[in-house]
């Protein structure tokens, strides 16, 4: 198991050095030849600060965020924050930007410990994170969990290690409601 962005799994496995990728439905756009496949349905929500001024809503709009700083994921290394900006053009508003971080850790750290805002994966709130708060998006933007993997591979190890994995994604994910 190595631990690589979307796009060094996409790489790597279009060179034969991995067997799978797991990734965000954002990163399985346009990934022909590879087969993607999704293993538990994800959407995105809003992350804040403890202190933040949304910091007790139950639910936010996109409209509301239009003024807001955000954190993401290194868009060269993201799909899903590609996903995100595009989004909220389509509602007509430029997202303002003001860092973005390589690791998924990192970013909420710093979320923790600022002003700006993010918008991650819901399972994201399922880790036990201080000083932060999440928000669900009213606009419903999918962060589903997926595998890659090349188009006709008949490994029966590959076969038992997704089947594997979307079972246990699957009940964990009933555990957490």
């Amino acid at each position: 198991m190595f631990e690589m962005t979307p796009e060094e799994q996409k790489s790597s496995l279009d060179k034969h050095k991995i067997d799978i990728g797991l990734v965000r439905f954002a990163d399985t756009i346009n990934t022909s030849p590879l087969i993607a496949e999704k293993m538990v349905d994800d959407e995105m929500c809003v992350v804040v600060a403890n202190n933040h001024a949304f910091k007790d809503r139950k639910m936010i709009s996109i409209e509301e965020l239009r003024d807001e700083q955000f954190i993401f994921m290194q868009r060269q290394d993201s799909a899903s924050s590609k996903l995100i900006v595009d989004t909220f053009l389509s509602f007509g508003h430029h997202i303002n930007v003001a860092q973005e971080v390589y690791e998924p850790n990192t970013l909420v750290s710093i979320v923790a410990s600022s002003s700006l805002v993010s918008i991650v994966p819901t399972s994201f709130s399922y880790h036990r994170w201080s000083n932060v708060h999440f928000i669900k998006l009213r606009e419903k933007l999918p962060a589903h969990l997926c595998s890659l993997y090349r188009e006709n591979s008949d490994n029966p190890v590959l076969a038992a290690f997704l089947e594997h994995v979307t079972k246990e994604l699957s009940q964990f994910r009933k555990q957490k409601g």
